[in-house]
């Protein structure tokens, strides 16, 4: 990292007895990967008071030079993906101000990234790069997401709600660099405030060295009022719901057929004979959990209103109850052929469309039941 030469750059530290002023000029980036790694161990940099002062954002990695598919292969790799607290998945592109590309070209590749990753990324691949990016820091995938929600219950959805919000336009595209050209910042401002539901925003994170100290200044820009008023009336519309068994049905026989429905409905009715029944709280899809409390906070499945079907016996987890419940269960799983729901080293969530799974339900019930 090097100085640069504007004198007027300075920033100025001083100490507890108020005597000594050490100077910070205004430093580089030497290289893009150094910038992009600090962004990947410090995700606090981007400010999420500014980016949301009401509801401040936090930061979850999923990975680094994530793969972006297009309708043949993997043919891209965004610089970082994380999420927030809400499972909004965020975009982020670093550049350094030297690079030439970071006027226009940056644009049209973010805007490929989302176009494609919106529409392909599912909540597995969410899921499964969370969880190689935690093997690689060697910490744990359950442990460091429910640390992360600071709240019991929503891990068992929460990528699935990732999912959800990438196909409904719910995403954040995040340009960062040194120092944001005001050409760029043009185009950011033009797009947050016409891009509804998503968000675009630039992030200048300026550097500062001198006398051993460093110091990294972000600031977001982008949020205009016109985007902030259109935001927030696009929030209001996808806020989230607490479901029941009633608002579950109704639901459910509007965004299915009848037979789905009926089936569905003599599924729940069936849990509800061997389980205590948790709703869950996603602004446009209800669910249910059949769980047993004394045993785990999570259940095996979950089972959407839009006909889905969530098969995670890996999350059973928690207890040594719990796993011993994961253990008994997985013959049973492993002869519907879903093999993937009960590989009980890696948190994995299973998704399997009500015209699969439907047919197995009482198959499926004997399962879980044990």
């Amino acid at each position: 990292m090097s100085q640069t030469g504007d004198a007027s750059s300075r920033i100025y530290l001083i100490g507890p007895d108020g005597r000594q002023a050490i100077e910070l000029a205004s430093s580089r980036y030497e290289c893009e990967a150094d910038f992009q790694e600090l962004l990947a161990m410090h995700p606090a940099l981007i400010d999420g008071r500014q980016v949301n002062p009401e509801n401040p954002r936090r930061w979850l990695l999923v990975a680094k030079e994530a793969s972006v598919p297009d309708a043949e292969a993997s043919r891209w790799s965004l610089d970082h993906l994380f999420v927030d607290q809400d499972a909004v998945v965020t975009l982020v592109e670093v550049k350094r101000k030297s690079d030439t590309r970071l006027r226009r070209e940056v644009v049209g590749q973010m805007l490929d990234y989302a176009a494609n990753g919106s529409l392909r990324w599912t909540a597995g691949f969410l899921q499964e790069a969370f969880v190689a990016t935690c093997e690689k820091a060697g910490s744990d995938p359950a442990r460091s997401l429910e640390e992360f929600l600071e709240e019991d219950g929503r891990a068992d959805s929460f990528w699935q709600s990732a999912e959800s919000n990438l196909r409904a336009g719910r995403m954040r595209l995040l340009f960062v660099a040194d120092e944001i050209p005001a050409e760029l910042l043009r185009i950011v401002e033009f797009l947050n405030e016409r891009m509804a539901p998503t968000e675009v925003l630039a992030l200048e994170l300026r550097y500062f060295t001198g006398g051993g100290y460093s110091t990294h200044v972000p600031r977001i820009l982008g949020r205009t009022l016109a985007a902030v008023a259109q935001k927030e009336g696009s929030a209001r519309s996808n806020a989230r719901r607490a479901w029941d068994r009633e608002s579950f049905l109704r639901d459910l026989e509007e965004r299915t057929d009848w037979e789905v429905a009926r089936a569905i409905a003599a599924f729940l009715s069936e849990c509800e004979r061997h389980f205590d029944i948790t709703w869950g709280t996603g602004a446009q899809t209800g669910s249910f959990t059949p769980r047993r409390p004394m045993i785990s906070a999570r259940g095996p499945i979950s089972v959407y209103s839009d006909g889905r079907l969530d098969i995670k016996s890996s999350w059973l987890n928690d207890s040594p109850a719990a796993i011993e419940w994961r253990e008994r269960i997985k013959p049973g799983l492993e002869s519907l052929n879903w093999r993937q729901a009960i590989n009980s080293e890696k948190e994995v969530t299973l998704t399997v469309p009500a015209a699969e799974w439907i047919p197995k339900a009482t198959e499926l019930l004997a399962a879980i039941v044990d």
